[in-house]
């Protein structure tokens, strides 16, 4: 069928033979106009039933709408303005609803940026150990040094609020507290560790300020002190006045087994031979299995703390 003239210049259509709207024959659109060369041009509006993007919102397709789009397009050739072809009209639109999109997608990553920098570094810490308890046989070591050497300083800060100077403090005062130059440098480098796994998994948005603290130097030749007889004693003395009796019993196992955190907290019963008095470590740091042979007073221990079959 042949195109059909409508009663609005340059709004021309034809039916389809195939294809119905509001019982009748459905009506495809297009509009001719002279653009800013001067030629004539000729563009397809499209059919009665879908919808198109005017000045007064989306609206299905007809001999008015046609026009209204011919008439804004024909005075922006005139006013030098743009768009001056509906496939311009079309392609301004679609990249203003992309940067609608981006600019979306932007404040997502901005609030979620926000919110992962106002987080402690106390939560840092967390996601990092639940990470080191499946990776790292020493993940024990690293809870201790941050409960007992850094959690004090900074684990209640927001995280991005922690600066260097932070640390250096930190690293001052337990200078004076007379931790080795190993201890300091061990607690740091969690510190900084914490910082780049937290900032690699996306789980914090900010900077790392344990880069720049400068680390005590370890000397080669650094000695390794051990508490004497009478020291042990008046330890254990002290931690039996504690609320928490694990703590002394804890102390007592290392002290007589030389064992680390990790193997104790890893033993089970089975490991574990009363009557013979010994004690076979498996989880050591080199991951060879020891037998230790523990004296009465932790044969004693044990066997108060061994639940009754």
């Amino acid at each position: 069928m042949g195109w059909i003239k409508s009663k609005y210049t340059g709004v021309r259509y034809r039916e389809s033979i195939a294809r119905e709207y509001k019982n009748r024959p459905e009506r495809y659109y297009v509009i001719r106009y002279v653009n800013a060369e001067g030629k004539k041009d000729e563009e397809v509006i499209g059919w009665e039933s879908e919808r198109i993007e005017t000045n007064y919102g989306q609206q299905n397709i007809n001999d008015m709408v046609a026009s209204e789009i011919r008439s804004f397009l024909t005075h922006n050739i005139r006013m030098g303005i743009h768009p001056q072809s509906l496939l311009e009209k079309r392609n301004m639109e679609k990249s203003d609803q992309l940067k609608i999109e981006e600019e979306k997608v932007q404040a997502v990553e901005e609030q979620t940026a926000l919110e992962k920098s106002n987080v402690t570094f106390e939560h840092l810490f967390q996601v990092y150990l639940v990470h080191a308890k499946e990776n790292k046989k020493s993940w024990a070591d690293d809870e201790g040094r941050y409960l007992f050497n850094v959690k004090e300083f900074i684990g209640k800060r927001l995280a991005k609020d922690v600066t260097t100077y932070d640390l250096e403090k930190m690293k001052i005062v337990l200078k004076k507290r007379g931790k080795s130059a190993k201890t300091i440098h061990h607690s740091l480098s969690l510190v900084r560790t914490v910082f780049n796994k937290c900032l690699l998994w996306g789980e914090y948005a900010g900077e790392n300020p344990a880069i720049k603290v400068q680390y005590p130097k370890i000397a080669d030749n650094d000695r390794v002190r051990f508490l004497s007889f009478d020291e042990v004693k008046i330890l254990l003395n002290e931690l039996a006045k504690l609320p928490k009796v694990e703590t002394h019993d804890l102390v007592l196992m290392a002290a007589f087994t030389g064992a680390r955190y990790l193997e104790i907290a890893s033993l089970k019963w089975a490991d574990i031979d009363l009557e013979s008095g010994y004690i076979n470590f498996l989880n050591t740091k080199n991951g060879r299995s020891r037998t230790v042979f523990v004296p009465v007073t932790v044969q004693n221990m044990l066997s108060g703390r061994k639940p009754v079959s």
